[in-house]
Parts: C-alpha cells; structure tokens; sequence
C-alpha cells in the first residue's frame, strides 16, 4: 500500500549568520522581504548566530510580536570540533563529548536572550562530524540545517549525504545508515541534483566578492529554485515526504537589493501554481519525526540539455535514497553512476561512495505472453545494498514474482529495484504480469 503522502513544503530561510557586520543596506532588504512575506503569508526562517541574533533583536522582535517566523542557530562547529589542536583523536573524542552539549545549551541560551520568541529546535553548521550529531540528539534537537549535497569543494564534509530531509547516522554524519539518531538532517538549500557531474570546485568564500555571480556558500539560482519545485511536483505521487527548502543569503540579498525581492515574486507564483504551502522549517522538521521513524525513500528525476552536433540532446537521471543507499541512473543505462553506501560503507570512504562497486554479469529479460521475467546476476566484493533502475514505462504491470530486497514502481519513468548483496555471487530473479 503507497504511504500517505505529505502536502509540499516550501521552506523560505534567510541566512543572516557570518557577517560581522549588518550594514543598513542590508537591513533594509532583509525589512523588505519581510514585509513581502508577511503580504503572502509566507513565514520565514532565520538563520542566525548569537552575534547576527544581537543585531537583529530589536527589529526582530517587533515583528516577532506576536510571533509569526521561525530561527534557527548557527553555531561555529569548526572551531568547536577542530580548533582547539588536540594531540591524540581519542582525546579529543572524549572532551568534546563532554564539553559539546554544554556549549549548545550556552549558545541557544544567548540566543533566545536577545530573540526570546524563538525556540530553536533546529541547530545549523557548516562543519559537520559525528560529534556534532551527538550532542545535538544528548540536548534533545530535532534538526541540523545546513547540508550541501555532493559539494565540491576544499571544505566539502557532507558528500555522500541525502538530496533531501534524513535522520543522520550517529557515526557518519551523511549517511541515513545505522545506526540511526533522532536529528533530522536538512539541505541548506534543495539542491540542483542535475549539476552533479558538471559541478565545479568553489572558490573558498575569502576570495569572492558579494557582487559576485556566485556569493559565498553560493545558493541555487532563482531558476534552479524553479526547477528543483517542478521536479519535487513531479515526482509528488512517488514520495510521501515532499519539501524544498529554498535560503536565501543576507550578504547576497544586500547585493542585489529589489531585484532579489522582484525575482523572489516571480519564483513565489511559481510556488502557489505548483500547489506549495509555505511552512516553517522547525514545523517540518517536526511532521517528519512524527510521522517517520526512519528515514523516508525519496526519488526525483533531473533533465538537462548537452550540446550535440547540429543541436541539442535532452539528458535525464534519476535520483534516490533511503536508510540504506544512495543512487543517480542516467537514462539509456540500468546501473547507477552515483552510488553511496550507507549500510556497509569503506572505512577509507570518506564520503560513503565505494571503490568497487558490484559487478552486473548478468541481465537477461524474457517475454511470454503475459508475463516478463528477469534474470539478474551480480558479482559483489562484500555485502551491500544495491539497486538498478530499469526506465521504461512499467504501470501495466504487477509484481507475481520476486526474491529481490524490494520491486519499487515510479510512475512513468520506471521501474526500481534494490537488493541486499553478499559477497560473491548473487542472482536474483523478478517475475511481472499484466
């Protein structure tokens, strides 16, 4: 039976976390776009650290009266995780899980002095580890914001992680694999998931300017933001939990000034067409341990266009996760090209990705009457979970056979199928009909 599915979440967070200074040019916008979001109904999430929260209190507070937005707390878990040079890991280990909590409990308990409406059961970092989920589950979090899917980059630490919301695993902070906390990962922003394989390094943030085209900790453009909402719509009836979260920077809104407000309303049409309902990201955060105990599957499907000779060719992968891999198929192939293990990941991997992968050594489909039968066969160097996608059009036809982990139908695009590998040789067998 198709789990309920949830309504879609659009999820508007402002990040004001990081800038030492919060010019009146950047008040202003940031007064701008509230006054946009209040006239929508929209409520917003802020972003803040204990240092932006100071600044913005006054103002915050006013609107805030009674309260209508959300907030989140930034805090700086690099220097908590890895500034203080400790000689040996183990050190460090046991320290940190005793100074960690504490340093939470300090900096919510300074941050709701300056916003005293704010509850913050949502904690955000941009340096992430094992210790982090620790404490956030030992003070009784619910999230952490903050995941940059498949980032590149110098200080990439969430590679391998879900394109969406997951419970983190208590000791891989990207994986959805056991074992499992109650902290609810969260993107900071949904990401493009069709840039993957042209995704290029980003600059450090020290070197970019704020009139650059990509800001520090640069967001998707509004355009992406469209697309990542046409392709959540799309893909609806395939999952039960559907959100976007869409953030915007303080530093990149003061750049731009109304032109951000004026294409924030163009994406915003986009978002009622699409039938999305603006929440709060700590209300979402909430439905989802509710209503989840483990990690929700999740799919999306991304199309691009590549230039070819004499024109342009339309390209497409699908995309999915659950508590136990993460996959991207391009269309035209039935093995994945992006391939995350989150139950029995390499020790060396340090973002989840395997060495080597399983084999396929054997696919062979064959029709008889009414019935397709499908004979697989795969080479695995351990045990594994592992999943094909075979993408034609498969809703005539129903399950009579199967020794596989799980048969999974989405929709038009396809078919999906996961196992559960031993080392060695595998093969499997899945029976259809009309």
């Amino acid at each position: 039976m198709r789990a309920r599915r949830e309504p879609l979440r659009y999820i508007l967070i402002v990040d004001t976390s990081g800038a030492e200074e919060i010019e009146t040019s950047a008040l202003a916008v940031a007064q701008q776009l509230a006054e946009w979001a209040t006239r929508r109904g929209v409520p917003l999430t802020w972003a803040v650290d204990t240092l932006s929260a100071r600044r913005l209190s006054r103002w915050l507070n006013r609107r805030n009266d009674p309260p209508q937005d959300d907030a989140l707390l930034v805090v700086p878990a690099k220097s908590w995780l890895v500034g203080e040079g400790w000689d040996q890991e183990a050190e460090r280990i046991v320290t940190l899980r005793e100074r960690l909590p504490e340093r939470f409990f300090t900096a919510r308990a300074e941050a709701q002095r300056w916003l005293p409406w704010a509850e913050f059961s949502v904690f955000g970092a941009d340096w992430k580890e094992f210790l982090l989920i620790e404490a956030l589950e030992a003070i009784g979090a619910a999230g952490l914001w903050g995941y940059r899917w498949n980032e590149l980059s110098s200080r990439a630490v969430d590679r391998g992680a879900p394109f969406g919301f997951f419970y983190a695993s208590r000791t891989r902070h990207q994986s959805a694999g056991p074992p499992v906390s109650t902290v609810v990962g969260v993107p900071r922003c949904s990401p493009p998931v069709a840039t993957w394989r042209r995704m290029p390094p980003e600059p450090e943030a020290e070197t970019m300017s704020p009139l650059a085209g990509r800001l520090p900790f640069s967001e998707p453009r509004p355009d992406e933001v469209a697309e990542i909402l046409v392709a959540t719509a799309e893909c609806a009836e395939l999952n039960a939990w559907n959100a976007v979260v869409h953030t915007l920077s303080l530093l990149g809104l003061a750049a731009e000034g109304e032109a951000a407000i004026e294409r924030l309303s163009e994406l915003w049409e986009r978002v009622q067409t699409l039938g999305f309902r603006p929440d709060r990201l700590s209300s979402a955060v909430q439905a989802y341990r509710q209503r989840f105990a483990v990690t929700e599957p999740c799919v999306t499907f991304a199309g691009w266009h590549e230039p070819v000779e004499g024109g342009e060719q339309l390209l497409r992968e699908g995309y999915f996760y659950d508590d136990r891999l993460q996959i991207g198929v391009p269309e035209g192939t039935v093995q994945p090209a992006l391939y995350h293990n989150y139950l029995t990941p390499s020790l060396k991997s340090l973002d989840l990705s395997e060495p080597e992968a399983p084999a396929l050594r054997g696919f062979l489909p064959a029709r008889h009457r009414d019935r397709l039968a499908l004979e697989l066969e795969f080479e695995a160097p351990k045990p594994m979970p592992y999943a094909l996608l075979l993408w034609e059009d498969h809703r005539h036809l129903r399950l009579l056979e199967s020794d596989v982990a799980e048969v999974r139908w989405l929709g038009k695009n396809g078919l999906l199928l996961l196992f559960d590998l031993e080392a060695g040789i595998n093969s499997f067998h899945v029976v259809l009909s009309i």
